[in-house]
């Protein structure tokens, strides 16, 4: 005695799904990230002390890699560091250190919901 079993299109219905939520996943991480880079960046320029506009008109972020989840945020201008770390003239600001803090707790804030997300849609 026995019994075919087949589970195809269950099996096949499954998968498609867990295809769509991938690249949804994806999509939406994507998103988290860039959202999250954009305030870390705002929140640099806005602490950065003015007194030409110089220093804080030069932040720039680029992305390192065309698939990758890793960005830069780069100030070009000579005196940035002695800005940001201080000197023996210049009390430091660590507006750029403030600004990754704050940008790494609204990132694990994110993923969380997202991990919330997908494990509701699964």
């Amino acid at each position: 005695m026995g019994m075919k079993l087949d589970w195809g299109n269950t099996v096949n219905q499954f998968m498609r799904s867990v295809n769509r939520t991938t690249k949804d996943f994806e999509r939406d991480l994507s998103i988290a990230i860039r959202m999250t880079v954009d305030e870390v960046l705002n929140r640099v320029r806005k602490a950065t002390p003015v007194e030409s506009g110089r220093l804080r008109q030069s932040w720039k972020k680029s992305r390192i890699g065309r698939k990758s989840y890793k960005y830069l945020i780069e100030n070009n201008v000579m005196y940035a560091s002695f800005i940001e770390n201080g000197s023996r003239h210049v009390v430091p600001v660590k507006m750029l250190r403030n600004a990754m803090e704050y940008g790494r707790g609204r990132l694990k804030r994110r993923l969380r919901l997202l991990k919330q997300k997908y494990n509701r849609d699964l």
